[in-house]
């Protein structure tokens, strides 16, 4: 049994396939490096973090991610967005 424990590299994000997959990514190479790699995201990426061989942590339900994707996709929100004022002279 090896007598040293691998120290554990916790990765945490928030987003859309494009934040999560980087962070798979770099988990994969710091496993490679000997690193216990834990992922900490939504429910959603569950399967494709596993498949990477990353231990994982989520936050959420997939359906929580669904519906928000939904919701910024789509515009089927019941709660608005607040979006910055992008006009000329705008705070």
């Amino acid at each position: 049994m090896n007598t040293q424990s691998k120290q554990t590299i916790l990765l945490c994000t928030i987003g859309s396939a494009g934040d999560v997959n980087p962070f798979i990514g770099i988990g994969q190479n710091l496993i490679q490096l000997g690193f216990r790699v834990v992922l900490i995201t939504s429910q959603y990426f569950e399967s494709q973090a596993s498949s990477a061989g990353l231990e994982f942590f989520g936050l959420g339900s997939s359906e929580d991610y669904q519906s928000i994707v939904a919701c910024l996709t789509a515009s089927v929100c019941n709660t608005p967005i607040v979006q910055p004022d992008r006009r000329p002279g705008a705070g």
